[in-house]
């Protein structure tokens, strides 16, 4: 009976080793890609160069931006941006919110005037702050017309209680800075 125990206790102390092992290399690989994630798209790294990337840390979003197809057809799974991306006229960017994956704007009804974005495109960081959140129809297009030199940055997604309406929080541009 005791040789049983001894064995069982030695047997789950291989099970427990083996088992912190594997959580240290399931961790030290998602810290490694997640700093290469990083390193590749905000150094200058030629290959990401016409690459657009959003940064909202105080929902802990760091994702790429996509050109939203014609029909909005790849707006499920990616964050996209509404026909034209120049940052010296207003962007729109288009996200799902809710549940599950590929709902990168659930949290956006959390920014708080004031509280930053960042958009990182051909080398450079673009710092928006957030100056108002509203609540618009879903029918509402007016909000889509283009607006030249107005350094605007326009987030918009389902609004969770009303599946009729949209949240929009609109940033201004606030600084560029080389990356």
């Amino acid at each position: 009976m005791k040789i049983k125990i001894i064995r069982i206790i030695k047997l789950l102390n291989v099970l427990v080793l083996v088992y912190i092992s594997m959580i240290y290399i399931i961790s030290k690989t998602n810290i490694d890609v997640f700093n290469n994630y990083n390193k590749n798209y905000i150094t200058n790294n030629n290959k990401y160069y016409e690459d657009i990337v959003i940064e909202i840390p105080k929902i802990n979003l760091y994702n790429k931006v996509y050109k939203a197809k014609d029909n909005f057809s790849n707006l499920n799974n990616n964050i996209v941006y509404y026909k034209n991306f120049d940052v010296n006229n207003k962007i729109i960017l288009f996200a799902h919110s809710g549940i599950g994956y590929g709902t990168y704007f659930n949290k956006i009804d959390e920014l708080n005037d004031g509280d930053r974005v960042y958009l990182y495109y051909k080398d450079k960081r673009y710092e928006y702050y957030v100056h108002n959140t509203f609540i618009i129809d879903e029918n509402t297009v007016d909000i889509l017309n283009e607006e030249e030199k107005s350094n605007k940055l326009l987030l918009i997604t389902c609004d969770k209680k009303h599946k009729d309406k949209r949240i929009a929080v609109q940033l201004f541009l606030k600084g560029v800075k080389n990356v």
